[in-house]
């Protein structure tokens, strides 16, 4: 066994077999397995508090590189989401949206058509049929696009790709195409920017008379929402958004149900918060409503549309992906302890690059399967501690152990990890 050098007063724990299950145990494999477990929603979100989320998760991995979260949650609302982790260092793993002749087509047809294994809906359009700003799909510009959509163009922000580069604008950015890009979609506001969650996204009122929202806006005028989207943003209703972790390594596709019994919808704040649980640096809001949809190859459509059936829209996001377990994995275990006293952190979040994560159990314990051989990135969140992040080398079949003290209040956790 091989140790790293640990700080003066930190030691790795002898680690007892811990019962029940863990969160990071339900990645291996296509076949999901399902786990219910009381999360802290919303944990890490600004540091504030929040109420606890009941939460049904239901993981698989359908294709490499590529891990699906299915998400229902009775607390604090009727949620039931999807989300897919996309894993943009394999090499098969190819991003590609909707050209111009291809428009109006519903999200499974155009899937199907280009034999992508992930899609979902795209960007705002005008009434659906054409895109509401610069659109480049496969490399080319459309040059069929919305001129007007009631005067809100400059309250869009777009998401481009291209050539291994990711970028996101700002609304009211003077986006054109460029050579680099073979996707660009223009969405509406921007969720998060530099791993902020915007401050004018809040459940603000609004009134009927003035429909202007009550809120002191301390940022930029280049980066506030502007009046209507934040009116846009504020109900609940079926979302769909797309983030990136801060190494551009990660895309999320997310599409949330609503408008119906089984999910209520979420507003942008709650679509916020569940970007930034998962670790994203910036996301953006897509196109909702009845356009909200979700389809996996071989699983077809898996949200279900408040229309009833998948909606003709402008365009599509969708990703290629070979079958299959993808990389090596091995696994991670350990404990979180508070500085000084040595006494356990019960519930704290432990997430591997942002991704995927297990609570700690009454002793402080953790347990994380399937993590993908390499460097692994832990970053810990706990109510009341500063966060606390740890590299740990994972080796393929093989366990790592990790320890993390996490200071009260504030200051930077200390770590220690040992490979065995």
């Amino acid at each position: 066994m091989t140790t790293r050098a640990i700080p003066a007063g930190i030691s790795v724990l002898p680690l007892p077999r811990r019962r029940g299950r863990s969160l990071g145990r339900f990645f291996g494999g296509a076949k999901a397995r399902t786990l219910r477990a009381a999360l802290g929603y919303g944990l890490c979100v600004l540091g504030s508090s929040a109420p606890s989320a009941r939460a049904e998760d239901t993981w698989s991995e359908p294709f490499q590189g590529v891990r699906y979260l299915h998400r229902t949650t009775t607390d604090p609302k009727k949620w039931d989401m999807h989300l897919v982790f996309i894993d943009l260092t394999e090499p098969a793993n190819k991003l590609i949206t909707t050209v111009q002749e291809d428009r109006q087509m519903t999200t499974p047809q155009w899937a199907e058509k280009k034999k992508v294994q992930v899609a979902i809906n795209g960007g705002m359009g005008g009434d659906h049929k054409i895109p509401s700003g610069v659109t480049v799909g496969e490399g080319r510009a459309w040059t069929d696009i919305s001129t007007g959509d009631k005067g809100r163009r400059d309250e869009f922000g777009w998401f481009a790709e291209g050539g291994g580069r990711i970028q996101y604008y700002l609304p009211s950015s003077d986006v054109k195409p460029e050579p680099w890009m073979q996707t660009l979609i223009v969405g509406t506001a921007m969720l998060l920017w530099k791993g902020e969650i915007l401050p004018p996204m809040a459940d603000l009122p609004v009134t009927h008379e003035d429909r202007k929202p009550h809120l002191v806006d301390p940022l930029p005028a280049s980066e506030r929402f502007k009046m209507t989207d934040l009116i846009r943003m504020n109900p609940r209703m079926p979302r769909t958004g797309v983030g990136t972790t801060k190494d551009h390594k990660t895309m999320i596709f997310f599409v949330v149900d609503g408008r119906q019994k089984h999910s209520v919808g979420m507003t942008g704040n709650d679509m916020q918060k569940i970007f930034h649980e998962f670790g994203a640096w910036e996301a953006l809001d897509f196109d909702g409503g009845g356009s909200s949809c979700f389809y996996i190859e071989g699983l077809g459509v898996l949200n279900k549309p408040s229309d009833g059936k998948p909606r003709h829209n402008a365009n599509h996001l969708g990703c290629y992906a070979k079958p299959g377990a993808g990389k090596p994995k091995g696994q991670v275990k350990g404990y979180v302890k508070e500085a000084g006293t040595g006494k356990p952190v019960a519930g704290a979040k432990v997430a591997v690059s942002g991704t995927y994560f297990d609570t700690t159990d009454e002793k402080g314990y953790f347990h994380l399967s399937q993590v993908p051989a390499g460097s692994a990135r832990l970053a810990v969140t706990a109510m009341g501690f500063a966060d606390g992040k740890i590299e740990v080398a994972v080796e393929a079949g093989k366990t790592a152990e990790a320890g993390l003290d996490l200071t009260s209040g504030g200051g930077a956790g200390q770590a220690s990890d040992a490979a065995n």
